[in-house]
């Protein structure tokens, strides 16, 4: 299988197949950046959810109840299962204090918290301003 970093850029083709464009190296980490709420967000928290419905809903519900800030947020299978899935989410408007209150519920409930990163804006990779 062809792997994405192997790729110097990624060819952006329109409906009816004719080259467009492309899609950098750079401009894939931006939107990473920008799913990641890097520039916004104060800690990224990785969460392992059980793999129910309305598992997403039940988790934001908990931190909109609480004041805090979604920035960002991803999704992804760990590592295929269907029993378990990860959350990434950059949140704002919080402090330790209250990330352990939440997190107190969310185990409660089944939620699995794996990491907490607080964000520091060093952190965040400056880039030259380049035109791709």
């Amino acid at each position: 299988m062809l792997q994405v970093k192997a790729l110097p850029f990624i060819a952006v083709l329109d409906e009816w197949k004719n080259f467009v464009g492309i899609l950098t190296h750079n401009k894939v980490f931006d939107v990473l950046e920008q799913s990641f709420g890097l520039q916004s967000g104060e800690y990224i928290i990785t969460i392992v959810s059980p793999e129910k419905q309305g598992a997403v809903a039940e988790l934001t519900k908990s931190l909109n109840k609480r004041g805090i800030n979604i920035e960002g947020l991803m999704t992804m299978d760990d590592d295929g299962s269907k029993v378990v899935r990860r959350l990434c989410i950059a949140v704002s408007n919080v402090n330790e204090g209250l990330l352990n209150e939440l997190f107190d519920k969310l185990e409660r409930k089944g939620y699995r918290i794996l990491q907490t990163e607080r964000i520091e804006k060093s952190d965040v990779i400056p880039r030259a301003i380049v035109e791709d």
